[in-house]
């Protein structure tokens, strides 16, 4: 449909603003939001030293989250920080939550995936036992009641109250995604395919190809 020239900088991360017509474009140490038709840039922000991975828009399109530090769009102002070691994250559909992945600065030990409480910043809760240390996205589906999480060697569906697994898909997962409409998800893979999955079920539909690399991010457009 479209493509722009890349920016000056290495690429590490991108979202649609819901209810626009732009996109958000990061890189380290800068970020754009463009115009999604003309590729016209209308703001742009200095993040901080530690905004280098995931990067989310709000629900209502007024936050963004660069790693662990929310943004304010329209003043472009810093809101606060999450916990530090946060390599990824993902806002629930209504935007009343965020759920966040923390490496363990040790390798012996296992990432954790926390749950926090969007306008305070209180920790809700977190997994009990921890997690794989090799956890590359996650993503909260749109009833928000399960937790999507590229962990790698697979794509593991939790609970998103109890943190239990509800499904593994067997693939070599690094991004994943749900439609708005939580009837489909996607896994971005390491062999370079997009797998779509049945939302319900987890089986596997369709097997999209074309990039000759590793799938960093996947995005859905919120129609």
């Amino acid at each position: 449909i479209n493509s722009f020239e890349r920016p000056p900088h290495y690429l590490i991360g991108i979202a649609f603003r819901p209810n626009s017509e732009s996109i958000l474009v990061s890189t380290y140490p800068l970020a754009w939001i463009l115009d999604a038709k003309s590729g016209t840039l209308v703001q742009s922000f200095i993040l901080g030293p530690r905004c280098c991975g995931r990067v989310e828009f709000s629900p209502d399109g007024q936050t963004i989250a660069f790693s662990n530090q929310l943004w304010d769009v329209n003043n472009r102002k810093l809101i606060r920080e999450l916990d530090t070691n946060l390599t990824s994250l993902s806002f629930n559909p209504d935007g009343t939550k965020i759920v966040s992945v923390h490496s363990n600065q040790s390798l012996r030990q296992p990432s954790e995936v926390k749950v926090w409480d969007f306008k305070s910043g209180q920790l809700l809760n977190k997994t009990q036992g921890g997690v794989p240390n090799k956890i590359q996205d996650l993503a909260f589906n749109a009833n928000n009641k399960n937790i999507l999480i590229a962990e790698g060697d697979n794509g593991i569906i939790r609970d998103s109250r109890t943190g239990l697994i509800l499904q593994t898909l067997n693939r070599k997962v690094t991004t994943v995604a749900f439609s708005p409409d939580a009837r489909t998800l996607v896994t971005g893979n390491q062999d370079g395919t997009m797998q779509t999955w049945d939302a319900i079920t987890y089986s596997p539909q369709n097997t999209l190809s074309g990039h000759t690399g590793s799938i960093r991010r996947i995005t859905f457009s919120r129609d």
